[in-house]
């Protein structure tokens, strides 16, 4: 014992001497900086009246950033702020948010017609009966407004109401001529299709990010409008016959699902897309591990074990097979021999190039530390970190790179050196409150940090205004 821990003194001494900079503790970049590219940083209280006056020539994700920090830190009940907040979200096809400000409006001027619209138009994206209401609303409270019949005719359209749809469309046409050249059913295929879209790319990115239960319910949102644009156009068909999108669309799912252990949702994903034809046997011996992985989170040992097998019948030389294999020893058995083993021989067969390869080698490394094996654990984070030619920004933050800060929060955690690992941890929890920290680390979740994406917004060519904003999907 006394050999074992010299050897791992030894080890770290000698890396302090080889790469002294890996393991000392350095400040927070950009906390305190007071000049930011040779400009001067004014607080945004002494500013934002000023930035408010030319709000519209900044781009949407600035205008939701200086809206946010008004609501947020010096004026929630400044109505102006919502609507510029509101009109952003809407804009980038953030309808939900975007309810959620036109909602806050509404509750203070419930009398105002443009409010409900607002509500009403943003609703037609993706509840036609939510919709109607506040289009009612709108009539009722100004009944000049062409845009207002038009709007409320396509929500009745959608509810299969066609005369009310008709006679609300004429009068639109009646009082202003733009709408002669729209059409109804036009208007459908574009707007679910624009629904469509921005779902699934949210939904991407929340998988991508680790934030599987919003990834979960936007991949069942691409779904049905999945099935609402083949309702109207038949030509949308990339999830349902496209092969290559069917697979991994299948794949991604069922990740987000498993992640959120909802394993028998999983289970019947997993048998729908095994009885899909003409998958690549890659793709289906994933659909098979995934599937076991569904069984043995719901308890069904000898199911898991039969598709566990299927899988690596399938496609020996997959490294996805392996990995998940050492997930399913890690996550629901907790035997860390056999997952260690399968990360490793997943690790073998994965190209060092693929970008799923260093966040391997992190689980594989708290895998052995929590065997008891600190010495490989060390070896595992310390070369990872020397391998990565330059550290992300920790100033200006990337929401899409949270997993890898929580890879570096990780490695450093694993070297002991708390003041980085916490550094990192704070900036992935920041940008992914989902994720679960070690409670040294946050003995207090309800206390963590508010720290988002900066951006800079220009005053003047001396002056600047440093703020933080949400990041914005599109």
């Amino acid at each position: 014992m006394k050999k074992i821990i010299f050897l791992s003194i030894f080890i770290l001494f000698l890396s302090e001497l080889i790469f002294p900079n890996i393991l000392k503790v350095e400040p927070i970049p950009g906390q305190t900086y007071k000049i930011i590219n040779n400009k001067q940083i004014v607080p945004f209280e002494t500013a934002w009246q000023d930035i408010w006056k030319n709000i519209d020539k900044l781009d949407y994700r600035q205008q939701i950033a200086v809206a946010t920090y008004i609501i947020n830190f010096i004026n929630p009940d400044f109505i102006d702020a919502y609507i510029v907040r509101g009109d952003a979200y809407f804009a980038t096809n953030n309808y939900i948010e975007a309810i959620a400000d036109y909602k806050t409006t509404l509750k203070q001027q419930s009398d105002n017609a443009t409010f409900n619209y607002k509500l009403g138009i943003t609703y037609n994206y993706i509840n036609h009966t939510e919709a109607l209401t506040y289009l009612n609303n709108a009539v009722s409270l100004n009944n000049t407004n062409g845009d207002y019949y038009f709007e409320r005719g396509y929500a009745q359209y959608n509810q299969f109401n066609k005369n009310a749809a008709e006679k609300d469309y004429n009068t639109a046409c009646l009082m202003n001529s733009k709408f002669t050249s729209k059409s109804y059913p036009l208007l459908n295929n574009n707007r679910k299709y624009i629904a469509w879209n921005t779902a699934l790319n949210k939904a991407v990115y929340y998988n991508k990010c680790e934030m599987y239960r919003h990834a979960y319910s936007y991949f069942f949102d691409v779904a049905n409008y999945q099935n609402l644009l083949h309702s109207f156009n038949p030509s949308y068909t990339i999830l349902t016959t496209n092969t290559e999108n069917k697979s991994w669309f299948f794949l991604e799912i069922l990740k987000s699902a498993i992640n959120c252990k909802y394993y028998q949702t999983a289970l019947n994903i997993a048998k729908y897309g095994i009885q899909s034809n003409n998958l690549p046997t890659d793709i289906l011996a994933e659909l098979y591990m995934w599937q076991s992985f569904a069984f043995a989170g719901n308890g069904q040992t000898e199911d898991a074990q039969i598709s566990q097998l299927k899988a690596l019948k399938l496609s020996p030389q997959n490294p996805r097979i392996y990995w998940i294999l050492g997930d399913i020893y890690q996550q629901i058995y907790n035997d860390t021999d056999n997952a260690i083993k399968n990360y490793q021989k997943s690790l073998n067969l994965m190209p060092r190039t693929c970008s799923q390869y260093s966040k391997l080698i992190i689980i594989l490394a708290e895998t052995y530390k929590k065997s008891g094996d600190i010495i490989k654990a060390h070896s595992l984070a310390y070369n990872w970190l020397i391998s990565q030619k330059q550290m992300l920004s920790i100033d200006n933050p990337d929401p899409i790179n949270a997993p890898v800060y929580l890879s570096y929060a990780k490695a450093y955690d694993i070297l002991g050196n708390t003041r980085l690992a916490q550094i990192y941890y704070h900036t992935a929890l920041a940008l992914n409150p989902e994720y679960d920290i070690p409670t040294k680390y946050y003995p207090n979740k309800n206390e963590q940090i508010t720290y988002l994406p900066s951006i800079i917004i220009n005053i003047n060519d001396n002056t600047s205004v440093k703020l933080n904003s949400y990041p914005l999907i599109n």
